[in-house]
């Protein structure tokens, strides 16, 4: 983890975040980081910054946070891809986000299986986490839209143009 990105809802009105999660751990066991040190935090689509750690255990760590003004800029990069295997979706999701895609298109073509679109991979609640990860290694905030299409013939007629 090059940064720890936080959610919104995470850093409280005075900027102090109260991680007590595997971000802990990490904080604790692999950066061996310990009260006054200073780690690269993002907040997930927002501004990058620093947090100071303020308190830290085995199973918590309290940062105080100070973010720049500025968000970063949305990748410009766009990614159309033809549906994977879930399995091989699965390892792709945080790679595409530390690579800086900026919107991921996945769609239907002639050899990908209609069961695929069924995949708990392709649900939000799955996927996103996985991007966060692959931020996180990236050193980047914002996240990568994700639109998923299973028609093909009519993506490209008739919302490729909006969506780009």
């Amino acid at each position: 983890m090059n940064m720890i990105l936080l959610e919104p809802s995470e850093v409280d009105s005075q900027n102090y975040a109260r991680l007590p999660d595997r971000r802990a751990g990490h904080i604790h066991d692999v950066l061996k980081a310990k009260k006054g040190d200073e780690n690269r935090i993002g907040i997930v689509d927002g501004p990058k910054g620093v947090g100071r750690i303020e308190e830290i255990g085995e199973g918590q760590v309290v940062l105080r946070c100070v973010f720049e003004k500025r968000v970063p800029k949305r990748p410009a990069v766009d990614l159309l891809l033809a549906l994977p295997r879930p399995k091989v979706m699965k390892r792709l999701w945080a790679q595409l986000a530390a690579l800086g895609v900026g919107r991921i298109i996945l769609t239907n073509a002639e050899k990908v299986e209609r069961v695929y679109f069924d995949t708990h991979i392709l649900k939000p609640e799955t996927y996103r986490p996985l991007l966060i990860e692959g931020l996180q290694q990236a050193q980047d905030t914002r996240l990568p839209e994700v639109s998923i299409h299973k028609r093909l013939k009519v993506l490209v007629e008739d919302q490729l143009d909006d969506l780009c």
